[in-house]
């Protein structure tokens, strides 16, 4: 009896609900059909995307490469996709799969004006345990290693731009080969930046301290120049480029609006840092360092863009958060030379101020405090560390006699390695100075300066874009993997294009 009840509720529901239940199998049955047809194709490999390899092309950091395939992974395989995807020249880095995407995140930067190709393996299997329907190949090139340097030019300078090729291997030897090109010259040119994420540079023209800095925009791809407007009338030292792209710099009034302000202004309007959006023309003080203001010579970002290291007149260095303005003093010194890629560890130099017979130290410091220093009876300058990590340089005086006097040789060493001994290189003659590491390690730059110049300049006068600058420097770079130098010509203050 109850059966026959229940049978006949069923044939007296509603026709919607009737409707909704077939709708409802319809569904079922078109999700089981789709499987059934999906999982008899073979995953294929769609696209592939490079990220975070500027405009430029070149060697650069944190460079990650995507591809992308008609179906997720395997699970099975995440821990794996090694076994699968290969480089030649071989890069290190570490795989990551989401859903249909497999990301590669190179461990360093990639090797310059170099073609890569990528293997992946048919036996890569998808969510349904399939190999693909065949293997597939990618190529892509890195563009040239490009650097900056400044000629002489009568009582001006000339702005160059270099490039370092890869020739055909000669006896298993990869030839290198040094082309320059001039973008801008017969100019006042005092100092110049790049910009890390867009193909950019700005060059800064003196026209005397009672005037305003001019700024000079030039673009790397299309060779265009243009002057900057910048809505308040500033000198501007020191620039750099942030790692979001916004122009960073120290700014001063010229002379003639200094003279104008009451005694209680000048303190702030002197030597303050801004930043400057050249896209937006968006000039602001940089507030994070407000209790700086006044007494900041050089300021220099981190790689990871929340941190800066401050350097005032009285040589302390500070690493300063972006994000809170908290400080920490990191010491007194009287250069910073760059942070190694990961932003964990940069390169110094200390200073003693009234000390006699002191011999500077170069020292790598990280979070924690000191991890290499030179030894006391070295006479140390110039520290650079190498972006990658682990490469350390410095010049070194070679005699004993007065500072514009003396001859520098240059010594690279492994600092994570008990300081073990890479390159140490002098010349009769010539003083060695201002080594800068290529992007990727590659190369170290270095400045020649004939010691018969010396005893007409001062160091100071050797860093800056001055008259007071020697016409004979020769640059030249050393290439760590055929162990020899390569000319550039004559010119100094070397900016390698990252």
């Amino acid at each position: 009896m109850k059966e026959k009840q229940i049978k006949a509720r069923l044939f007296k529901l509603s026709p919607y609900i009737w409707w909704n239940i077939a709708l409802a199998l319809g569904l079922v049955f078109l999700m089981l059909l789709l499987i059934l047809i999906t999982s008899r194709g073979s995953n294929r490999l769609i696209n592939v995307e490079l990220r975070n390899q500027n405009e430029l092309g070149a060697a650069s950091y944190n460079q990650a490469i995507t591809f992308e395939f008609t179906r997720p992974l395997s699970p099975d395989l995440r821990g794996s996709i090694a076994d699968y995807i290969s480089f030649e020249p071989p890069i290190e880095g570490v795989f990551r799969a989401i859903d249909r995407s497999i990301t590669f995140s190179a461990a360093g930067p990639l090797t310059y004006d170099t073609e890569y190709q990528i293997k992946i393996s048919p036996e890569l299997k998808d969510s349904y345990g399939k190999p693909m329907a065949a293997g597939a190949n990618y190529r892509f090139k890195t563009k040239p290693l490009q650097f900056l340097y400044a000629t002489r030019a009568e009582r001006y300078q000339n702005l160059e731009l270099g490039r370092v090729l890869r020739k055909v291997a000669v006896e298993e030897t990869p030839a290198v080969e040094i082309e320059t090109t001039r973008i801008a010259s017969d100019m006042n040119i005092r100092e110049y930046a790049q910009s890390i994420i867009r193909p950019e540079i700005i060059y800064t023209v003196q026209n005397g301290e009672a005037r305003p800095t001019d700024v000079y925009h030039y673009n790397l791809v299309t060779g265009e120049t243009t002057r900057l407007e910048l809505p308040t009338r500033l000198n501007i030292t020191a620039p750099v480029f942030s790692v979001s792209g916004e122009l960073m710099f120290i700014g001063t009034l010229p002379d003639e609006d200094m003279a104008n302000l009451a005694p209680e202004e000048l303190p702030e309007n002197f030597s303050l840092p801004y930043t400057y959006d050249i896209e937006s023309g968006v000039l602001k003080r940089l507030e994070a360092l407000a209790s700086h203001y006044g007494d900041i010579s050089a300021i220099l970002p981190a790689p990871d863009g929340n941190t800066v290291l401050v350097q005032k007149f009285n040589f302390d260095v500070i690493p300063v958060s972006l994000l809170t303005g908290q400080s920490s003093p990191l010491g007194k010194f009287n250069a910073f030379g760059g942070f190694n890629y990961k932003g964990d560890n940069v390169g110094v130099l200390e200073i003693s101020l009234g000390q006699v017979n002191f011999y500077p130290r170069a020292k790598v410091m990280g979070a924690e405090g000191q991890i290499y220093t030179t030894a006391g009876e070295i006479y140390a300058r110039d520290p650079q560390i190498a972006p990658e990590d682990r490469l350390f340089a410095y010049s070194v005086r070679q005699e004993t006699m007065e500072l514009s006097e003396g001859r520098f040789g240059l010594r690279v060493v492994d600092y994570l390695d008990s300081g073990k001994q890479v390159l140490d290189y002098q010349e009769a003659e010539m003083s060695i100075e201002l080594a800068k590491f290529s992007p990727e390690g590659a190369f170290l730059a270095a400045e020649f300066i004939p010691k018969s110049i010396l005893d007409n300049i001062s160091r100071d006068a050797r860093i800056y874009l001055n008259p007071g600058r020697p016409t004979s420097s020769e640059l030249k770079l050393y290439d760590f993997q055929n162990n020899t130098w390569i000319e550039v010509g004559l010119g100094y203050n070397l900016l390698w294009i990252k």
